[in-house]
């Protein structure tokens, strides 16, 4: 295992970037959450991760935005189980976007759902 992939086994929420409004290039980037998933991501052949993803990415319950302080949204995604998050795992994907872009608030609600929360 790489040294820069160690913190995706110190995480516990997959999440996904589904879309990718700042163009850099980031959509579909995965977190697995999980070492199980992790070890299946980086095992897995380049061909077969648009599969994993896409099932992964159907788990998933919840849907978040990630805005930079003007209030643009720069990445949506999606991610499972945030409800049961600590706040470490919960901003994870914020924390991400925060050193990639400057993104400074995600908000998010329920799959499907037009209402958002800020986190």
């Amino acid at each position: 295992m790489k040294q820069r992939d160690a913190h995706y086994l110190e995480s516990n929420m997959l999440w996904i970037i589904t879309k990718d409004h700042s163009e850099t290039r980031q959509e579909g980037h995965v977190n697995p959450g999980s070492r199980a998933r992790y070890l299946a991501w980086s095992g897995a052949p380049a061909e077969a991760r648009d599969s994993i993803r896409s099932t992964w990415a159907e788990s998933c319950e919840t849907e978040f935005r990630l805005l930079d302080a003007d209030g643009n949204v720069c990445y949506e995604g999606v991610c499972h189980d945030l409800d049961n998050q600590d706040g470490d795992s919960a901003f994870e994907p914020l924390d991400w976007a925060e050193g990639l872009i400057g993104a400074t608030s995600m908000q998010y609600g329920v799959k499907g759902s037009a209402g958002w929360r800020e986190l």
